[in-house]
């Protein structure tokens, strides 16, 4: 799918969707819980739906309802002794699903799409490896995954992905005997963790920290029901319309929680940084221009912002830069190679610094129009449509379909706070 965009200020009121990283964790803590839970989450994409799927092949009964899901845990009994899994391009399903499936002793053949197989699995599959599983290689896009996890001592880098450490977090506790994960080197992403650690606990599950040795301990539990869960806004889907509020004339997002654990709420820092003008309301954020000045923000704990924050770049004269850029590579595209690719088909100048670590971007100048590709990262069509509402002239963002990993309502949203665009054939 292509989307053809005719630049328009973009402006009034949007409601969040839900939080994709509450709500993988959310449907994982219930599909092991001792009863039905509910789960509010009345909008879903397409990683969601991976995980959906997956967990229905484990067992679990996964029902869609008006407001989100009825999730019915399977009986130990009743578990299939080996299944056949796609996870697609979700990467937090794929490694969330690894030890689980040995913390259940069930085998797999695991499937991918796209770069989901070539973004980091080391050091969790030699971890899982050396505590009882299995894992062979069939070919470039099937990965057999065997044998009963082991609990005990694991040791995670915390500069990789956090994900490692999440995954072991929600398997851990199924096991018969107390486990320990020590974190080596700085921890990045570590909103992430606080959002597993929220979830299981709202789950009856505790996971302490002891932060001298950066050590969490997991002992054998149980999943506890909670009847109703409910799944806050999401911040990271919210960023590009801030963005855009800051840029135009204003926006405001209902439905996000001043409260959430959620990084990416680090968006409203952001953009008070630049000097919008930043609303935090009970019921949600808004944003509008101001006196616009340029920025240097590290990106290290908030990746998914990078794009956004790069499209809010090219509108502020002057130069301004997104620091430690490293784990940009290792995303659905190699953002650091999007990015810039998909600025200077707008006519934005940014530069990779001589240390590779920096990306400095020269704005100003009204973005030209053009035609920009995906890079099949959903993060680079909320960017470009950004950059094309406020573009010279129309612009074609082809195979757009990749927004329907987080965001399918993305267009829609975009269509309610003014922008004008439409679907073309590819």
């Amino acid at each position: 799918m292509d989307i053809s965009i005719t630049p328009h200020d973009l402006f009034g009121t949007v409601e969040a969707i839900s939080s994709k990283s509450y709500a993988h964790r959310a449907l994982i803590c219930a599909s092991l819980a001792n009863g039905t839970t509910n789960i509010t989450c009345p909008y879903i994409s397409e990683d969601i739906q991976v995980t959906v799927d997956c967990l229905k092949a484990l067992g679990t009964t996964i029902a869609r309802t008006k407001q989100g899901f009825r999730v019915v845990p399977a009986k130990e009994a009743n578990r299939p002794q080996n299944i056949q899994l796609n996870c697609k391009e979700s990467g937090t399903t794929f490694r969330f699903i690894l030890p689980l499936l040995g913390a259940l002793n069930i085998s797999a053949t695991i499937s991918a799409e796209g770069r989901l197989f070539s973004r980091p699995l080391e050091p969790l599959i030699s971890e899982l490896s050396s505590h009882g599983m299995s894992f062979t290689w069939l070919d470039e896009k099937f990965l057999e995954v065997s044998g009963q996890l082991d609990g005990g001592s694991f040791e995670m880098p915390g500069n990789i992905s956090s994900q490692f450490i999440s995954g072991l977090l929600l398997s851990l506790p199924l096991l018969n005997k107390p486990s320990t994960i020590q974190i080596t080197g700085p921890i990045q992403s570590k909103d992430y963790l606080a959002i597993t650690e929220h979830v299981m606990t709202d789950f009856d599950i505790t996971t302490p920290f002891e932060v001298n040795s950066a050590t969490y301990t997991i002992e054998a539990q149980h999943y506890v029901c909670p009847g109703v869960y409910s799944i806050e806004g999401d911040w990271s889907n919210a960023a590009p319309w801030l963005v855009a509020g800051a840029i135009g004339q204003g926006v405001e997002v209902t439905g996000l929680s001043m409260q959430s654990t959620q990084g990416d709420k680090a968006i409203l820092a952001a953009l008070s940084l630049v000097g919008a003008r930043v609303s935090r309301q009970q019921k949600g954020a808004a944003s509008m221009m101001d006196h616009l000045r340029p920025f240097s923000i590290s990106i290290s704990e908030v990746c998914d912002l990078a794009p956004v924050l790069a499209a809010l770049a090219a509108f502020i004269p002057g130069t301004s830069k997104l620091t430690d850029i490293q784990r940009l590579r290792l995303k659905e595209s190699n953002r650091v190679q999007s990015i810039c690719t998909t600025l200077k088909a707008f006519g934005v100048t940014v530069e990779l610094s001589e240390d590779q670590t920096e990306l400095v971007i020269t704005g100003g100048k009204q973005p030209t129009s053009c035609i920009v590709d995906s890079y099949n990262d959903h993060r680079i069509v909320m960017m470009s449509a950004i950059l094309a509402s406020y573009a010279t002239g129309p612009v074609v963002i082809t195979h757009a379909e990749a927004i329907n990993k987080s965001y399918p309502l993305f267009f829609e949203h975009f269509k309610q706070l003014g922008g004008i665009c439409h679907s073309m054939e590819s």
